[in-house]
This record gives C-alpha cells, sequence and structure tokens, in this order.
C-alpha cells in the first residue's frame, strides 16, 4: 500500500499457538548517491599484538544454526523478553515468512536492510529473516537521533527498513522518506 509520504507499507506477519508476530515494512527508492569504496582496512593497525587478523568460521549458514535448533528444540524458548517468549519452532516460522516477504517486496542478495528496533524478540525475527533472504542486516541505533539515522540510511544505502511500531516516527520524519 502506498502512503502518502511516499512510503510503501505493508504488513507482514505469521500466527502460530495463538500468538501473531507483526512487522511494518517501509520501502523508499534509493537515493542514488555514491560512496567511496572502503577498500582500505584502518582498523587492523589497531589491534593488539597476537589478535589474528582473521579467524575461522564453520562451514554452515548464521540461519543453518537456526534451523538445527528449531528442529532439535523447537517447542524451547529461542527469545524472552519478560513475560513474552518465542520458541526456536516460532522463530524458525517467522524467519521463513519474513525472508519470503522480503523476497517478494524484491530484495536481492545483497541487498541492504535496516533494523530499527530495541533489544526485543522481534529483532531476531527481524535480523533471521533478513539474512534468509540473502541480504545485509544493518542494525540502526533505536537510541540514535534523527541526523544518526539519515546518516546510517544513506552511508548503507538502505531501501527497506524493518521498524518497531514506537520508532516508526522517527524514521519516517526523516528527508529522505518524505515527497
Amino acid at each position: 500500500r502506498r502512503s502518502n509520504r511516499g512510503l510503501y507499507t505493508a504488513a507482514v506477519g505469521i500466527q502460530r499457538s495463538g500468538k501473531r508476530i507483526h512487522f511494518k515494512i517501509m520501502i523508499a527508492t534509493r537515493t542514488g548517491e555514491s560512496n567511496p569504496p572502503r577498500s582500505s582496512r584502518p582498523w587492523l593497525s589497531h589491534y593488539d599484538q597476537g589478535v589474528p587478523l582473521t579467524i575461522d568460521y564453520p562451514e554452515h549458514t548464521l540461519q543453518a544454526f537456526l534451523s538445527a535448533s528449531s528442529r532439535k528444540y523447537p517447542d524451547r524458548a529461542c527469545t524472552i523478553l519478560g513475560e513474552r517468549q518465542l520458541t526456536y519452532a516460532e522463530v524458525e516460522d517467522a524467519t521463513d515468512a519474513l525472508g519470503r516477504a522480503l523476497v517478494s517486496y524484491g530484495i536481492q542478495k545483497g541487498d541492504r536492510v535496516g533494523i530499527l528496533m530495541p533489544n526485543i524478540p522481534e529483532f531476531v525475527v527481524a535480523f533471521y529473516g533478513i539474512v534468509k533472504a540473502g541480504a545485509v542486516v544493518v542494525a540502526l541505533n533505536p537510541m540514535g537521533t534523527t541526523e544518526d539515522h539519515l546518516y546510517q540510511v544513506r552511508d548503507s544505502e538502505i531501501g527497506i527498513v524493518m521498524i518497531s511500531d514506537d520508532l516508526y516516527a522517527a524514521l519516517v520524519s526523516l528527508p529522505q522518506w518524505a515527497e
């Protein structure tokens, strides 16, 4: 659905065991601004002596770890916030649905998708859903200012932001999202 601010918005959600997980997705056209390539790695000079420059990672994708846990512990809590909890099976189902929804919105491998949420269970679902869609997660600081968010959105060339209801007004006030 197209809003009056030039955004496409949609609700994405799943329902399992009576629980509903809901996201607002906003899509905006990229600004067309280009950023210089980041070919150097100046941070390496700050590593302590003995710290390796690279490490070996397992031959599994991040989402494979979630899927394995979902199969092994489907009814165990994956995320807990107060009295709310999501099981591994619920998170697996929600991330599958979200990943498919993002692909249906045109997200392709390597696209950057932002998450603007506090540390809540939906952040975990958004993170894995983005990864399952093949996109790159760009976590926006929910404590940041409007200027911080604008810089991050432009610098990382985010086209879609997954946002919690309480932070929605902060993002739509950014000039990039206004008509």
